[in-house]
């Protein structure tokens, strides 16, 4: 059992989540920011929610963020920022919320540069009802309430 206002609590004070999960408990909280619907207001929230994924908030004992390398985190956060239409920046909002990987695996490619992050921007775009719904099937998976 997860008690998500204890978890919200934590998130809300300086703390260091040095759990190895830490990645997979913020992408369940930053779902729960869209179950009631995946607006521009819930994905800001989700967006935030998240990024503290690749914080100093979650490095572990020898300063280093796991987080970094998930691949999932990263695709989660690229679709929160490209649903939202309050970012004016899509490629600078991304970069300001993540961290990024020393070395980008195959499915990673997409962060390599500008032009490759606005091929799959545009990708999702055209696509943006079936990402919707699919983030609302993600946070209703998730639902801790």
């Amino acid at each position: 059992y997860v008690n998500l206002s204890n978890w919200e609590n934590n998130l809300q004070r300086p703390t260091r989540l040095n759990k190895n999960k830490s990645g997979n408990i913020l992408e369940i909280l930053s779902l729960q920011k869209l179950k009631n619907g995946v607006d521009d207001r819930s994905l800001t929230i989700a967006a935030n929610t998240l990024s503290i994924a690749f914080s100093r908030e979650c490095e572990n004992s020898k300063n280093v963020n796991l987080n970094v390398t998930n691949y999932r985190l990263h695709e989660l956060m690229l679709q929160l920022i490209v649903l939202n239409n309050t970012f004016p920046s899509k490629w600078q909002t991304f970069n300001d919320k993540v961290m990024r990987p020393e070395k980008l695996g195959k499915r990673q490619s997409w962060m390599a540069d500008e032009n490759s992050f606005g091929q799959r921007v545009k990708y999702i775009q055209d696509r943006e009802a079936d990402y919707k719904n699919r983030l609302l099937k993600r946070a209703a998976k998730y639902d801790l309430t």
